[in-house]
């Protein structure tokens, strides 16, 4: 598994790098490694909401004013499905998408190179079933036992809960989240603390659209002859197409990443 620190940064995009079979991981890590007692009752909410989600990730670590890391939209169907897809703009140009099945299943697609990691499934059974309630019956302000409960506010005029959650020891996320939308966060802000003992934003995401309208179902596509490959294969074969050396930290991650999808498929063939 990746470390907690790591994932925290492929979240707010403070690496352009970021691996993709990564993406996968994120959200599992969010169920699996924080207490999920919630503080309120949940909403009366049954069913998914569908939604079109637009995001834009920058860096101020890079340029002070802020570099454009990634257009990133999020789309939620009715059966409660999710696509991610990642079109990341710098420094070179490449589209990740990540699909989540509500019964634990994950694929992580580069369309561009015509392979995938399929995940079967990504969550543990308790981990599954927290991430599902979250959607299904989203609490009234997603925030979880660990977090700081800041307060409400508004992005693009949408009702939103907002709190804190210590990334690392020197790394602290802000989160709106909307409730309604099985707290899908809105805006993400890292700040990270200075020597003299105060935050600075590094890297932010932040919603430019939100819509309430089904999805354009070539998102969530999931073609038969695409080549099923472990993770540190995808990474490989993407990283050669854009010509860009493999940073250190990535190979470094590869192997845990590798093992964990070895055990699943293991699991899967000793099944009756």
């Amino acid at each position: 598994m990746y470390t907690a620190k790591y994932i925290r940064s492929l979240v707010m995009g403070s690496r352009w790098y970021a691996p993709i079979a990564a993406a996968t991981l994120i959200a599992a890590c969010y169920y699996t490694t924080k207490a999920l007692t919630i503080r309120r009752f949940a909403l009366a909410q049954t069913t998914p909401v569908a939604f079109v989600l637009q995001i834009e990730s920058y860096s101020y670590k890079i340029e002070p004013a802020g570099r454009l890391l990634a257009r990133k939209t999020v789309a939620r169907r009715p059966d409660g499905n999710t696509a991610r897809i990642t079109e990341f703009t710098y420094p070179v140009d490449r589209t990740v998408r990540v699909l989540d099945h509500m019964n634990g299943d994950s694929a992580t697609i580069v369309d561009d190179i015509g392979a995938k990691t399929t995940w079967r499934p990504l969550y543990s059974g308790q981990a599954l079933k927290a991430r599902n309630a979250w959607i299904l019956h989203p609490p009234e302000n997603c925030a979880r036992a660990s977090d700081q409960f800041v307060g409400y506010s508004t992005v693009l005029g949408h009702r939103v809960t907002v709190v804190k959650w210590p990334a690392s020891a020197d790394d602290q996320v802000t989160s709106w989240l909307a409730p309604d939308l099985g707290c899908e966060p809105l805006r993400n802000r890292l700040d990270v603390r200075q020597p003299d003992g105060s935050f600075r934003r590094q890297s932010e995401e932040l919603a430019v659209s939100l819509k309430f309208q089904l999805s354009d179902s070539a998102w969530f596509a999931e073609r038969t002859d695409y080549k099923e490959v472990n993770p540190s294969e995808l990474e490989r074969l993407e990283l050669e197409r854009l010509q860009v050396p493999v940073p250190d930290q990535i190979r470094q991650q590869w192997p845990q990443a590798d093992q964990r999808y070895s055990e699943m498929r293991r699991h899967l063939s000793d099944q009756p």
